[in-house]
């Protein structure tokens, strides 16, 4: 017997699919799975404003769903654009904070961990560093400016490059002192998203699969197929940085316009 009443228990599966059939992403952390369709409605009235009937028309359908885990393919199609790993041949530069603890044995010279990024040309280079010292609660006590003093009342460092050290002036640092340090260094391991402000979503054939039960069967599972033929991410969510916040993504939907069903989207249940 067909499937008539279908009992949705939760989407297991999603996945964003190019023209060519490959995934642009996938998830299989998906809640709040909502379909909601709107349109729009032409009344036609008489001589006295009394309505004689009415026409709908100019369907509209957007999907939205929340999803638990920060999914990095994911925030790079909503962004328009794909995550990048690194590699030897293509490096990414990541930013590094070292607090750095001063002894008898570094007062005057402190080695880095990594390489910093040379942001000017091998002639003429140029390092971003930030240096200060911190108060005992781990604000900012002191900054330090790259280069040679200007006067008496500068804090400066300077930085060698082959030897990763920073060189402080003699007695401008003292035992028990700790220091930050904030730069960023290339990595050929790590991934990346750019949120360019000329890229946008590009449009998708999306898949749902959820799980349930037929009502009058509940003993066997079955699977509805959610089918969205043209959908595109939005560009408006938020992503919040705590271990409680889900992500909230929408999906715009239009219809297959070169179908003969002109499908909005398609609902598949396998007996």
């Amino acid at each position: 017997m067909a499937t008539n009443t279908f009992v949705q228990e939760r989407c297991i599966y999603a996945i964003g699919e190019a023209d060519d059939g490959s995934a642009t992403w996938l998830s299989q952390q998906i809640k709040n799975l909502t379909i909601s369709c709107d349109g729009e409605t032409v009344d036609k009235t008489d001589a006295n404003g009394t309505t004689i009937f009415t026409i709908q028309r100019a369907k509209t359908c957007e999907v939205t769903f929340d999803t638990p885990l920060m999914d990095l393919n994911l925030i790079a199609a909503m962004n328009g654009t794909t995550k990048t790993e690194a590699d030897s041949d293509n490096k990414i530069n990541i930013p590094k904070m070292e607090t750095i603890a001063i002894t008898s044995d570094n007062l005057t010279s402190v080695v880095l961990a990594e390489s910093v990024v040379n942001s000017g040309t091998q002639a003429a280079p140029a390092y971003k560093i930030s240096v200060a010292t911190l108060t005992p609660d781990g604000s900012m006590k002191q900054k330090y400016t790259l280069g040679a003093a200007a006067d008496a009342d500068t804090h400066t460092y300077t930085y060698t490059s082959g030897t990763k050290t920073l060189g402080f002036a003699s007695g401008d640092l003292q035992v028990g002192d700790k220091i930050l340090v904030s730069y960023e260094y290339q990595s050929a391991t790590g991934v990346q998203i750019i949120n360019s402000a000329n890229d946008f979503p590009q449009a998708s054939r999306v898949k749902f699969l959820v799980k349930g039960y037929d009502a009058c069967s509940q003993s066997i599972a079955k699977y509805l197929w959610i089918i969205l033929p043209n959908a595109k991410f939005t560009t408006n969510y938020s992503v919040t940085m705590d271990l409680e916040s889900d992500i909230s993504c929408t999906l715009s939907c239009a219809f297959d316009y070169c179908s003969e069903d002109k499908e909005l989207y398609r609902m598949v249940i396998a007996e």
